[in-house]
């Protein structure tokens, strides 16, 4: 494999809060859904370890989450 190149990414739907996406490489393609939560992150947002540090001032104020799916 040479390199990884995006071969289509096209926005399919664009709501208030939300948007999806589909994304080809080669003959794979992923829908990737981003949503917008319109909170500030918590601690728990960050999936750390329970040992982590987290200081306050690395906290957003507004979480946005991506997923991606795909058939396999």
């Amino acid at each position: 494999m040479k390199g990884f190149m995006i071969d289509y990414f096209e926005r399919k739907l664009r709501f208030k809060d939300m948007e999806i996406w589909d994304i080809r490489f080669g003959k794979d393609i992923y829908r990737m859904l981003i949503v917008d939560e319109n909170r500030a992150s918590e601690i728990k947002d960050l999936n750390l370890p329970p040992t982590a540090r987290v200081f306050e001032e690395d906290l957003r104020e507004n979480l946005f989450t991506v997923k991606v799916y795909s058939e396999k």
